[in-house]
């Protein structure tokens, strides 16, 4: 199968392809079983982890309702355009329907999620983030000029006392004049400690993390979220990142930056864990959506705070559901 399909299916349910790539993957589901199948997992597992964020935050608006607001349509699998629903409605006619509205509306029962440790997840040590791009070690944060700081223009911590804020979009190891529109912080996951937690098989995680940004007028920024999974020795981790084809699995999400200072925005997305994976990177950014033609952009005022992965065991049953049928 194109290893690109899991990106373009990502991005189709999030509202972010073109409709040449939304023509493309539905031409395709319409003749690739394997396709279908795999369009079908990443449907039910995005309404999943959605509703069990709804549950625990308890304040998320139904995902059907009209007056969403345009950050929360774009993670909305119920936002598809037209082309989208009928590409959706391929998959589905191959399933029962006792199966699609099981997962459409899933229980509480159905979805069970634990927290996975994760260093300094709300960046309450107090440690500055060295500007050194992708760790070659686990249990850190790295990425391109940030600052840990306080409560600052008019804009709170998540949760706790700090959070991270973006500077620019190159760090100590970039080039020189190189036009750069993206500011990361990354931290790598060593999974030889989680295995246990893993049961012996293929597992879906969740990786999350909140923004927030000052107004901006005129300008758009957008929030990402972007992760994958490696074999391999963490210390290649940097090298492993920047090539496509090395990663078992990758996941990755954006939203638009909303500006509203008094609400933080939550991006989030699932990612398949192989039993033998032996670390996950994750990539936590602003986007600069306007013209760079030379050097870094810097960033007036966009936060970071309380990243979290969680383990999703609902992948399992909705396997063996479609086994069954």
């Amino acid at each position: 199968m194109n290893t690109d399909w899991n990106d373009l299916i990502q991005r189709h349910i999030a509202g972010l392809t073109t409709d040449d790539e939304a023509q493309r993957l539905s031409d395709a589901l319409k003749t690739e079983d394997e396709l279908a199948d795999l369009y079908i997992r990443h449907i039910a597992l995005e309404v999943a982890l959605e509703a069990c964020a709804a549950s625990a935050e308890g304040t998320r608006e139904l995902l059907t309702s009209p007056e969403m607001t345009e950050s929360s349509r774009s993670k909305s699998w119920f936002a598809w355009r037209p082309l989208m629903a009928a590409a959706a409605g391929i998959v589905f006619g191959m399933l029962c329907t006792s199966m699609v509205f099981a997962y459409a509306l899933p229980s509480a029962s159905v979805v069970s999620t634990k927290v996975l440790s994760l260093a300094n997840a709300g960046f309450e040590s107090g440690s500055q983030v060295p500007a050194l791009g992708v760790p070659a070690a686990a249990g850190e944060w790295s990425g391109d000029y940030s600052r840990v700081v306080t409560a600052e223009n008019g804009i709170t911590p998540k949760k706790g006392q700090q959070m991270l804020r973006f500077l620019r979009s190159d760090n100590e190891l970039s080039s020189k004049n190189e036009s750069s529109y993206v500011g990361d912080v990354v931290q790598v996951i060593d999974m030889h400690s989680l295995r246990a937690e893993m049961s012996g098989a293929e597992q879906m995680v969740e990786l999350s993390a909140w923004f927030n940004s000052i107004s901006t007028p005129g300008v758009r920024y957008e929030f990402a979220v972007k992760a994958a999974t490696f074999r391999g020795d963490i210390s290649d981790a940097p090298r492993l990142w920047l090539d496509r084809d090395a990663s078992a699995s990758s996941s990755n999400h954006f939203v638009v930056a909303d500006s509203d200072l008094g609400t933080w925005q939550r991006v989030a997305v699932p990612l398949m864990v192989p039993p033998d994976a032996d670390f996950i990177v994750i990539n936590c950014a602003v986007v600069f959506k306007g013209s760079q033609l030379q050097g870094a952009t810097e960033f007036p005022g966009h936060y970071l705070d309380h990243v979290e992965m969680r383990l999703n065991r609902s992948p399992g049953a909705l396997a063996d559901i479609h086994d069954e049928n």
